[in-house]
């Protein structure tokens, strides 16, 4: 059975890969899964732009970061091993190509600039999971210890849902190293049957703020908490709430971490 392409990816391996064919649709391309079809750069820009306008970030430098199905990693790693030599990294792989091109885009729309150092990180998620459940049985027929992470212990038996939560990349890449050219030429290569979901999400780096304080009553805690297990606790009356909170809002910010040394001075005298 021909491996389906889509028409760049078709143009980039043609050369160096036998038994393939050109897909119908961009989107059924089994090495890329349409990643690469230039329409959908703009709807992803548009989504990175709403996001960002929506959590009201500041500066217009951002980090890339593009994650991909599982499943289209494990055919590109097969794709790669059954070309051995022939593959070429930067030329081939969807994963930098796309990168490569989407940051392009980015570029030349002008609204944020990707960078390669930043506090402020965009996640572009491709989702497909039509191929989960049967790509972890694949593995789980030929590899079925390092799969299921048993080693030499009895396998112990678990149901569908735990199987596909197993299926992860870091695995994913460790085990096709494993299998033998044989059983990966076996492997039958079927398109997705529809388009990639795309989300967009932005992430800030970790905040660290230091400073000291002095506190003058012995009725504030350092802590949300109370010496009495049966006095309840009284909500806003501790040091790390009387912090937390203004810096929580000012910086809108999704949670805080207080960390304090020194001792929890309720029972000692005030200065």
């Amino acid at each position: 059975m021909p491996i389906s392409l889509c028409s760049l990816c078709y143009k980039a391996i043609a050369d160096n890969l036998e038994d393939i064919e050109e897909a119908k649709e961009y989107y059924q391309c089994c090495l890329c899964f349409g990643i690469l079809e230039p329409s959908i750069y703009e709807g992803i820009i548009e989504k990175t732009k709403e996001e960002y306008t929506k959590n009201g970030f500041d500066g217009k430098n951002f980090v890339l970061a593009v994650n991909f199905p599982v499943s289209q990693l494990v055919r590109e790693l097969f794709i790669q091993k059954i070309m051995d030599k022939k593959w070429n990294e930067m030329m081939m792989s969807p994963k930098s190509r796309l990168t490569y091109n989407l940051m392009a885009k980015f570029r030349q729309d002008g609204t944020l600039r990707p960078s390669l150092a930043g506090d402020l990180t965009a996640t572009v998620t491709f989702e497909n999971n039509e191929f989960v459940q049967r790509d972890s049985e694949f593995f789980l027929c030929h590899k079925p210890a390092g799969f299921l992470n048993a080693g030499s212990r009895k396998r112990k038996i678990i149901d569908d849902e735990e199987i596909t939560g197993l299926f992860t990349k870091v695995k994913v890449q460790n085990l096709v190293d494993q299998l033998s050219l044989d059983i990966i030429k076996a492997f039958v290569f079927t398109s997705p049957s529809k388009p990639l979901d795309i989300a967009v999400e932005f992430q800030r780096d970790i905040l660290y703020i230091g400073g000291r304080y002095c506190k003058f009553s012995r009725s504030l805690p350092q802590s949300p908490w109370t010496p009495n297990p049966e006095t309840p606790k009284i909500v806003g009356n501790s040091v790390a709430e009387k912090i937390s909170s203004p810096m929580q809002e000012y910086f809108r910010c999704d949670s805080t971490k207080f960390i304090a040394s020194g001792r929890e001075d309720v029972d000692v005298n005030n200065f």
